[in-house]
């Protein structure tokens, strides 16, 4: 569980999702407690679903969204916590800054309909935006995957260049790229791409802080992660997607610059025309 102490309020944040408590709940529940009870929260979160026309803050918080939640989401887009609301008068009044804030519990009560009032993936996307958009809610899976795919390309050189006898990331990337085109299977894209995991693990072991050893870290992960097996799209937690994700991000794609962005903008939108 990763704790993120903000002035406000403290964020734990797993795998699954995450949890707001305010710095007195937390301070009272202490460390340990607090875990417990943000991870019990964030899998009730998870594995709920929302199917009624209104909701209140009551239903809110038996879904497991943690009242500090509920509370700032309100007062983003200035709402009533003692009123219901219907599902559609809330679609209409979302906001992108309440989205990017709470994007799980926004998804999870609009579904597909989220960008319904926001527009298009192409009208919300910005440097700011890109990996609330990377998600299959709002893409398809396989254009998650070329991206993927396009962004480990992208990020390889840094890594070739610091280890230039090293071929196992370019090789399960143009794994990845045959599995799209449906020449290899699961199976064979796993064990291919298995390799280039065991690349970016050993390096990881013996790389100093460098600068350039932390680039070359980094396009290693995001070459070997983009080719991981394309069983599942499922988001990655803060730190990094799932190895098993077809998802774009990556840790290089995470710290990039703000040049580098606005690239990565270009390229999804190419990709999405």
């Amino acid at each position: 569980m990763k704790i993120i102490k903000n002035k406000d309020n403290v964020l734990l944040k797993n795998e699954s999702g995450e949890y707001h408590l305010s710095n007195k709940e937390f301070d009272k529940l202490g460390k340990e407690e607090a875990i417990k009870l943000a991870t019990n929260e964030i899998e009730k979160k998870a594995k709920s679903e929302y199917v009624n026309k209104t909701i209140n803050f009551e239903q809110a918080r038996e879904l497991g969204f943690c009242e500090y939640g509920i509370k700032e989401f309100c007062e983003i887009l200035n709402l009533d916590m003692s009123k219901d609301y219907s599902i559609n008068e809330l679609n209409k009044k979302l906001t992108i800054e309440a989205l990017k804030e709470y994007p799980d519990e926004c998804i999870k009560l609009f579904g597909k309909d989220t960008l319904k009032y926001l527009g298009s993936v192409e009208d919300i996307l910005s440097e700011d935006t890109i990996d609330l958009v990377l998600r299959e809610e709002f893409i398809d899976k396989k254009t998650l995957h070329k991206l993927s795919v396009k962004f480990a390309y992208e990020s390889l050189p840094l890594f070739e260049k610091e280890y230039p006898n090293d071929s196992r990331p370019r090789k399960a990337i143009e794994a990845k790229e045959a599995w799209i085109k449906g020449e290899i299977s699961d199976e064979e894209l796993e064990a291919r791409s298995a390799a280039a995991w065991s690349a970016w693990s050993a390096r990881s072991a013996a790389w100093s802080a460098s600068s350039a050893a932390r680039s070359a870290r980094s396009a290693a992960w995001s070459a070997s992660s983009a080719a991981r097996s394309a069983s599942s799209a499922a988001a990655w937690s803060a730190a990094a997607w799932s190895a098993r994700s077809a998802a774009a991000w990556s840790a290089a794609a995470r710290s990039a610059s703000s040049a580098e962005r606005k690239k990565q903008v270009i390229n999804i939108l190419k990709v999405l025309s």
